[in-house]
């Protein structure tokens, strides 16, 4: 919990020849469980992993258990969170003066406690005394947190050294009342009795306490084992105590992973299991990412320091106080900010992965906590193939997940947290394919950023010269499974980046360049962008999407070589009554629509009406239309009856510029293409379904572009749910078309 002792290997020798061939010797030992035994109880277990907990509200252990600070909501959160990533086991300290001033609602916390655990399949190891931290403990309120200072408020206990024997009589009634209450609690899962005795300069002090403790512990004879962390070689003597009267060895190590090795090697010789209740410093360099594997590869429980950032204040160094409380650029412990929302998202999605044990197991632990269709289940399924970055509103509730190595897809959305409707449509068979698609890998992405045109005269999905067919049609690699650079990421935005080459139809190389910046926004920003107002009942997630491309290339992209387009694609799933909604100007002249891309729409499911185009989007009759700039508006849209969820796409949009032709055909003016595009899955002639799903499309105007010189397009999404009022006037005062209208268009 403080400093941690290096252990070299000239201490461990000297400290092996002492102790290496001890046997128990005294009467606290005398029981102690044969390795065989504790190997057998190890061996029922599944890998044991997981955390150090306090639950962010508690500055200290008296915090935590002290009846008018006990916070079993925030506890029940918490522990979500360490289920969510696979986490097993609890390591969780009591203190005697909460016992002392109410046993009996102490023994009814702890049995709370254990419920909320078990509820989340979570196991607890409990600690009695501590010697680290502040030596005064007293029960009331408790300190505030000193900014920036590692745990300011934790508490010894005792405080003291002890000195009469009114003083252990004492402290053996707290051990036999806990004891005695849980030692037949399979929720319990060891019982460490004393956390790194003789810390906080105390020394052989802690000595006695030590010794009594463990007999005190087994005169009881607790189902559970029994044990004290191995922590400094310099103390022997406690050391000595620690490791012959122990039935499972648990230690702490902070040290990188060739020194904790060692230990490991050292600790191995006493033939007895291994957790490691304490590791993971990140400044120090013991991280999840080079231990947790360690671990787990020689098999030892896997502990780490800290996992809610609160009020322990664990995010700074032992030694290193901010006392202006910014946050540190590497936190020292803990994994999760308080929203739920992981310090590093990377970091998160390894553990996730490592605390599993087969595919599986896999599957059990994690899709099962949400149901298909929801945000969590998506997550959850997204991280067993990525690292993906998880963007989050400041209440937490919006959340949005970008994808690096899935081209820089954003592949889904929610308004409601984990357990919310999961907005994006995801292929998941795709992810199951053992090799490539030679066409498209459709991976599916809420939002997904291609370049166009797909085809005419200078497509892109085209080899030169070749029919434009399904057999000849390839989509470009960097937009269909190469990974994607992230140049940076915070909570709220994602930036990511691609340099490739591709060839169109006319056999002209460009080299280029993209750079997509992906951005959560809060109801304020969607007010501000949309011209709108709603209150509390509407339910929100929203994000930005900033997409440019540069020419890299040695000459200008003009109407002779051709130039590519950025083209947005927002994947979404449907309900039998999602109906999509396209403003257009109604003034202009020329035709309203493309409405047979690939055949032409049938007429009930497309209407106009009054400056508003409808198309029937539930999944179930494959077709696409585009709209030309001079009749789009910058935004469209869909709402789905069903769901009562209200989707916006608003995009950048020139009237007067060149958008590029994508039909596939040659015999058009490859620049008088559509700005627009909305498409509706259905069956193929076959029968095959690759969705069903529906999409809003839109496109920046072809890149004309010298050497150097950027385009950039902006598209963003804007889903909205709950009241229907409320929503009634959000449609009237983007789309221009009431809720009931879309309702009744297609019936």
């Amino acid at each position: 919990m403080r400093y941690k002792y290096l252990f070299p290997t000239s201490l461990l020798l000297v400290f092996l020849t002492v102790t290496a061939n001890a046997q128990p010797s005294d009467s606290s030992s005398s029981k102690v469980w044969p390795a065989e035994k504790a190997n057998a109880w190890y061996a029922r277990h599944k890998w044991i992993n997981g955390a150090n907990f306090s639950p962010s509200t508690a500055i200290n252990q008296l915090e935590m258990w002290q009846a008018d600070t006990f916070d079993p909501v925030t506890i029940d959160r918490e522990l979500g969170y360490a289920e969510n990533i696979g986490f097993n086991t609890m390591r969780v300290f009591l203190h005697s003066l909460a016992w002392n001033e109410d046993p009996k609602g102490f023994r009814e916390r702890v049995n709370k406690y254990l419920t909320i655990a078990d509820k989340h399949h979570i196991q607890t190891i409990f600690v009695f005394f501590d010697d680290c931290w502040n030596a005064n403990p007293k029960p009331g309120k408790q300190p505030d947190p000193k900014p920036g200072i590692h745990n300011s408020g934790w508490m010894q206990d005792p405080g003291r050294p002890l000195t009469t024997e009114a003083d252990f009589l004492a402290l053996k009634a707290y051990v036999d009342d806990v004891l005695n209450t849980f030692k037949h609690d399979n929720r319990v899962l060891l019982w460490d009795l004393y956390n790194e005795p003789g810390n906080s300069n105390k020394n052989f002090k802690s000595a006695d306490l030590l010794t009594r403790v463990f007999a005190w512990a087994r005169a009881v004879n607790p189902d559970q084992p029994l044990s004290v962390g191995f922590w400094d070689t310099n103390l022997k003597a406690l050391c000595k105590i620690q490791i012959e009267n122990s039935d499972v060895i648990t230690y702490h190590n902070y040290d990188v992973p060739a020194a904790h090795m060692g230990l490991i090697v050292f600790l191995k010789q006493y033939g007895r299991p291994l957790i490691c209740t304490e590791y993971m410093a990140r400044p120090r360099n013991s991280t999840f990412q080079n231990t947790m594997p360690l671990l787990k590869k020689e098999n030892i429980g896997a502990i780490n320091w800290g996992f809610v950032s609160g009020k322990t204040n664990t995010i700074y160094a032992w030694d290193t106080p901010m006392p202006d409380g910014s946050e540190p650029k590497v936190w020292f412990h803990d994994i999760f900010r308080k929203d739920g929302s992981p310090y590093k998202q990377e970091e998160v999605a390894f553990i996730l992965l490592d605390s599993c044990h087969d595919k599986n197991h896999q599957n059990q632990t994690f899709e099962s906590q949400y149901p298909k269709g929801s945000f969590g289940y998506d997550l959850n399924f997204l991280r067993r193939s990525d690292s993906v970055i998880v963007l989050n509103s400041k209440d937490g509730n919006g959340q949005v997940i970008v994808s690096p190595k899935y081209q820089a897809k954003v592949f889904t959305s929610t308004a409601d947290g984990l357990n919310g409707k999961s907005f994006g449509w995801i292929n998941y068979e795709t992810f199951a394919a053992t090799s490539l698609d030679a066409h498209m890998n459709a991976y599916g992405g809420e939002d997904r950023l291609w370049l166009g045109p797909e085809g005419g005269k200078f497509a892109l999905f085209f080899k030169p010269h070749r029919k434009m067919e399904f057999a000849n049609w390839h989509t470009p690699t960097a937009f269909d499974f190469e990974s994607w650079k992230l140049t940076s990421h915070t909570d709220k935005k994602a930036s990511l980046s691609k340099s490739t080459r591709v060839m169109n139809y006319a056999g002209i190389i460009f080299n280029l360049a993209i750079v997509r910046d992906i951005e959560i926004l809060e109801p304020a920003d969607v007010k501000k962008l949309l011209g709108i107002d709603f209150d509390s009942k509407i339910k929100l997630v929203a994000f930005s999407t900033t997409n440019t491309i540069v020419n890299t290339s040695y000459f200008a992209w003009d109407k002779q070589t051709g130039a590519p387009c950025l083209w947005n694609l927002d994947m979404f799933s449907p309900s039998a009554k999602t109906v999509v909604v396209v403003p257009y100007n109604n003034n202009n002249t020329g035709k309203i629509a493309t409405t047979d891309y690939f055949g032409q729409i049938p007429p009930d499911r497309v209407k106009y009406n009054n400056g508003i185009l409808l198309f029937k989007a539930d999944g179930k009759s494959r077709g696409k239309l585009g709209m030309p700039p001079n009749r789009a508006k910058t935004l469209a849209g869909s709402y789905d009856a069903e769901n009562n969820v209200l989707t916006i796409a608003l995009f950048d949009l020139d009237p007067k510029a060149n958008y590029l032709n994508q039909e596939w055909r040659t015999d058009k003016n490859p620049f008088t293409g559509d700005a627009v595009n909305a498409y509706n899955d259905g069956p193929l002639a076959n029968g095959s379904q690759m969705g069903p799903f529906y999409e809003i499309e839109s496109v920046s105007p072809a890149a004309f572009l010298k050497p150097n010189e950027g385009l950039t397009h902006k598209h963003s999404v804007f889903h909205f749910s709950g009241d229907k009022d409320e929503l009634n006037q959000i449609s009237l005062k983007t789309l221009g078309i009431s809720l009931q209208d879309i309702q009744v268009a297609f019936k």
